[in-house]
């Protein structure tokens, strides 16, 4: 769920009515705020993937554990970075 600055504030107002404690916000605060993201400028979503194998096993005489992992994050364009192509990927034995 994404909510604006103004949501924010009233949400803040909400929790101290319920706990019983001094609004931090007042109505004119609140309206100053407007609509907007409270994100920083130029920020935007990416992808991300984020996967993990493991296998173990054995007996009495030998084990094993094997693991793979894999991680993807799509491009942020606004992001002011060449990181296009971060694709780390691990295998232990």
């Amino acid at each position: 769920m994404i909510v604006n600055a103004k949501e924010i504030a009233q949400l803040q107002n909400e929790v101290a009515t319920n706990d019983g404690y001094a609004l931090p916000w007042t109505q004119s605060q609140i309206d100053a705020l407007g609509e907007g993201m409270t994100a920083k400028p130029g920020l935007s979503y990416a992808m991300v993937q984020n996967h993990s194998l493991s296998l173990s096993g054995g007996g009495s005489i030998q084990n094993f554990y094997t693991s793979f992992g894999y991680f993807n994050q799509e491009d942020n364009p606004n992001s002011g970075y060449d990181d296009s192509r971060l694709e780390p990927t691990s295998i232990r034995r």
